[in-house]
């Protein structure tokens, strides 16, 4: 009996200060799972308000650029609004797309189409991550 109690608090004294592996991991959006070693630490976004100009040099865009900060890559763009273009485009309707994101978030793009002559002409815009 006593043999038994001797290897009992022998295995539960060596259980106790074994180093136990802890897993973490999270679920998406499309039920996959998804291991530590990929997650990103959620606290590390930063969202820039940046004003660029197109290709052209013609128009002026603002965006919010949302960029996430562990692996580098633009998460989100959002709050897109024009804030210049060129005075022969007085009156013209300018419509700017929702915003696309690239290669993984590696860049993002505006696309302005308008009318001008009879013509229908666009324009873009490329973000980069933190708004360079």
């Amino acid at each position: 009996m006593i043999k038994i109690r001797v290897i009992t608090g022998f295995l539960l004294l060596v259980c106790a200060f074994a180093p136990l592996q802890v897993c973490a991991a999270e679920v998406n959006e499309n039920n996959n799972l998804i291991l530590e070693e990929e997650m990103a630490p959620r606290a590390l976004i930063t969202n820039v308000n940046v004003k660029k100009r197109s290709e052209s040099g013609d128009f002026e865009v603002k965006a919010d650029i949302v960029t996430n900060d562990g692996t580098r890559r633009i998460i989100d763009i959002k709050n897109i609004s024009l804030s210049g273009w060129p005075s022969k485009l007085d009156g013209v309707q300018i419509i700017l797309s929702s915003g696309e994101i690239w290669s993984n978030g590696e860049y993002a793009t505006v696309i302005i189409s308008y009318w001008y002559n009879g013509k229908q002409n666009t324009d873009i815009v490329t973000y980069y991550p933190y708004g360079n």
